[in-house]
C-alpha cells in the first residue's frame, strides 16, 4: 500500500514569525526562571547546612553531657570490660 502525500501547505510569514517568537520567548523565560530558582535553592541550601551544623553541635553536646553524667567514674560496660565485671 503506497501512501500519496499532498504537497506541503505554505504557511504565512506572520505565523512563522509568531511561532519563532514564542519559541524564543519560552527559551528566554526558561533561562530566567531557572536562574531565579537556582538562586533560591542556593540560599536555601546554605540555610539548611547552617541549621544542620547547629543541630549536630547540639546533639554532640547533649551526648557528651549524658556520657559524663552517666559514668560517675565507673568503668564503661562494654565487651572489652565484660570479663572484668564477671571476675569481680
Amino acid at each position: 500500500m503506497v501512501r500519496v502525500f499532498q504537497s506541503p501547505v505554505n504557511v504565512s510569514p506572520l505565523i512563522r514569525t509568531t511561532r519563532w517568537c514564542f519559541l524564543m520567548g519560552g527559551v528566554i523565560y526558561g533561562v530566567f526562571r531557572h536562574n531565579v530558582l537556582q538562586n533560591y535553592e542556593n540560599a536555601n541550601r546554605e540555610y539548611r547546612l547552617h541549621m544542620q551544623k547547629e543541630q549536630d553541635e547540639a546533639i554532640l553536646k547533649l551526648t557528651e553531657s549524658t556520657v559524663e553524667d552517666s559514668s560517675h567514674g565507673r568503668p564503661k560496660r562494654g565487651p572489652e570490660n565484660h570479663h572484668r565485671q564477671q571476675n569481680e
